[in-house]
């Protein structure tokens, strides 16, 4: 739709350039195993519970302090609680609440309706959906009892953690999608070759202070940036094209 568009960087969010969906409820009664501290990873294709210092994504009631993984903690002294995570079926959403971020949002709703698809459950007559437009948006849905399930990218219950800071009780993930490669930064490919660079090279550096790490992690969970290879991306666009997404 847009052909003159390119990939100028694809994110790296605490060493890594792949993410997944995660869903997550308010209901435990869904896990078909005890809720734990811990995180998901895709070990060979299966959604597989780890300890948190042995996953990639951050955690919620987690923070780096000098390079080591330990509890976070407020500036006021409020003690974040720690993710629970569980083991449950996709099967067990049938007839609940769902929110979705965006049709075209990889993580809030295109990975994880193809996983629907591919084991028979039919969302427009199986679930009931909405699409809030954002990550926050779902979190703060199921946290608040709107929803029953939510999606979101990995670990995102950390947007509403400075607020509510059981959210990472309260909400349970339990399940994940397939691995998806990281959002990128687009830039019009006409502009001069050296423009692009210096967009980069500026991103990069800005990346490289303190406070740029702060604000990219506290937005979208970035901690660094790569040049993205559109080949990539060649997983997503045949999961847009089974869906019949358009846009």
């Amino acid at each position: 739709q847009y052909p003159s568009i390119v990939a100028l960087a694809q994110s790296i969010r605490f060493g890594s350039d792949l993410y997944y969906g995660q869903w997550f409820t308010n209901d435990p009664g869904i896990c078909d195993s005890d809720p734990v501290v811990g995180g998901f990873e895709n070990i060979n294709g299966v959604p597989t519970i780890l300890p948190v210092t042995e996953v990639k994504a951050l955690q919620v009631g987690w923070k780096y302090i000098d390079g080591v993984l330990g509890q976070e903690v407020l500036d006021d002294g409020t003690i974040v609680e720690q993710g629970l995570v569980c083991n449950a079926s996709l099967d067990k959403i049938k007839g609940k609440s769902v929110a979705f971020t965006s049709a075209t949002s990889t993580s809030g709703a295109v990975y994880p309706q193809l996983q629907l698809l591919n084991l028979g459950i039919d969302i427009e007559n199986d679930i009931n959906y909405e699409y809030l437009g954002s990550h926050d948006s779902t979190v703060a849905a199921v946290y608040d009892g709107t929803f029953d399930i939510g999606l979101s990218y990995g670990d995102a219950r950390r947007t509403l953690r400075k607020d509510k800071t059981d959210v990472g009780t309260k909400l349970i993930v339990f399940n994940i999608t397939p691995d998806i490669p990281n959002d990128v930064i687009t830039a019009n490919g006409s502009l001069p070759q050296s423009l692009l660079d210096a967009m980069y090279a500026a991103i990069e550096t800005y990346l490289g202070t303190e406070e740029g790490e702060l604000v990219l992690d506290e937005i979208y969970g970035w901690t660094d940036i790569r040049p993205a290879v559109e080949s990539d991306f060649d997983v997503v666009r045949e999961a847009v094209k089974k869906l019949g997404i358009s846009q």
